[in-house]
């Protein structure tokens, strides 16, 4: 509707500078005078609606990505608690002490998060490929569990900057002779999470996935 408000302006002052330049022949200069003046008055408040119509849409837009950054923010602060997805199966980043507790690097990461916040953990477990599901769904409010960057991730996720680095490696069988790297596993079996960054890779070298819900289920 606005584009279509702007053309309409713009053909009415065509036409009305047509109309000046046509009459001019016979007018005396201070009457030309006062038609010029009369048009780029025109001209200027034509420019000057475009440019608060643009200013406003530009505020509109603005408001509402702030409103959707701060929303799940201010949510947590008025809850008092940070839902927080984790696996608790993953050694050393996410799992149970001899004592039951949960522990772990991303636990103390998590944890760190909250304080930081003011406001207290609380942890839900679930198995890796549940994990996205669950904060689609709003049941946790974020995801700590060494989530690998991607970009198909980020078109759906915001990311902390990276605060840990990993290295990948292949375990096998001490009886194994046929893998000894990551070209070897064409037509083999790799055990993995169906939704994991290494699965991806083991797929990407020709393996077949064997899903698995815990790193403890791959030995």
């Amino acid at each position: 509707m606005k584009n279509r408000k702007r053309k309409v302006m713009g053909f009415l002052l065509a036409g009305m500078l047509a109309a000046v330049s046509l009459s001019a022949c016979g007018q005396s200069s201070e009457e030309t005078q006062t038609a010029q003046t009369a048009a780029e008055s025109v001209s200027e408040a034509a420019a000057s609606e475009a440019a608060s119509e643009e200013a406003t849409q530009n505020a509109a837009e603005t408001t509402s990505s702030d409103s959707g950054e701060t929303d799940l923010l201010d949510t947590v602060l008025e809850r008092g608690t940070l839902i927080i997805g984790t696996e608790g199966t993953y050694s050393p980043n996410s799992y149970h002490d001899e004592s039951g507790e949960l522990v772990g690097f991303d636990v103390e990461v998590a944890q760190g998060i909250a304080e930081h916040l003011g406001v207290e953990a609380q942890f839900m477990e679930a198995e890796w490929d549940s994990l996205f599901a669950a904060m689609d769904s709003g049941r946790v409010d974020i995801v700590v569990n060494e989530v690998e960057y991607s970009d198909e991730r980020a078109e759906k996720y915001d990311f902390s900057e990276p605060y840990t680095y990993v290295h990948g490696a292949l375990m096998v069988a001490q009886s194994n002779t046929d893998i000894n790297s990551f070209e070897d596993l064409a037509g083999k079996r790799a055990a993995q999470n169906l939704t994991s960054s290494w699965g991806r890779m083991a797929e990407s070298y020709g393996a077949e996935l064997v899903s698995v819900d815990s790193v403890s289920q791959c030995v």
